[in-house]
């Protein structure tokens, strides 16, 4: 797992990107998520490159949509780093990346002061999951579920409330989808980070 602040993003990473992602980068509204975009992007080459031994300008990223083709689909490394997976995760001034030989999800999530409305909770949890105790919990409870949906390639494409956690086992409540184990990752102050492996 690799952690980057927005204020350590060099702008000299912007060589990494390819057409695709250089057009994503400048359609992003904002400074900020510019330099979420390209941090990710970046550290996800650096830690497949590291993964798989070799330079950081070997490795591209496949980003197809599995049902549309756009480039927002999960992200995975080409070229010298083929066969290994990546994931990555951007809130606040924060960016995560964890790379693995086997599917992996990885989601940050800045605590936020209120607490989810309970039209959030009824989207977010599943039938008979306890309800959060503050929004710490209810951070936790999201970033986990999250990285689990990352894992297994739909994101929020699945609802929520059809991943179950129990005693940090996390799978869908039909069965349908390989279950996996989620982990909760030392986080820098203000937010909750969690890792899920297939």
């Amino acid at each position: 797992m690799r952690w980057l602040a927005l204020d350590e993003v060099d702008r000299g990473w912007h060589g990494y990107l390819d057409e695709g992602e250089r057009d994503r980068y400048e359609a992003k509204s904002s400074e900020a998520d510019r330099t979420r975009f390209l941090g990710a992007a970046a550290l996800m080459r650096q830690v497949a490159a590291e993964l798989a031994g070799c330079p950081v300008a070997e490795v591209g990223l496949h980003r197809s949509c599995p049902d549309c083709g756009e480039p927002h689909g999960r992200p995975v490394p080409t070229g010298g780093a083929t066969g290994w997976h990546v994931s990555a995760s951007h809130s606040g001034p924060h960016v995560l990346v964890g790379g693995a030989g086997r599917p992996v999800g990885v989601d940050v999530e800045v605590v936020r002061a209120d607490l989810p409305s309970a039209r959030l909770l009824g989207r977010v949890l599943a039938p008979g999951e306890a309800q959060p105790a503050d929004s710490e919990g209810f951070a936790h409870l999201w970033a986990a579920k999250e990285a689990y949906l990352k894992a297994i390639g739909t994101g929020l494409a699945l609802s929520m409330s059809r991943v179950l956690i129990e005693e940090g086992e996390v799978g869908l409540t039909d069965g349908s989808r390989p279950a996996g184990r989620v982990t909760r990752l030392d986080a820098p102050a203000g937010c909750v980070g969690w890792l899920c492996e297939l």
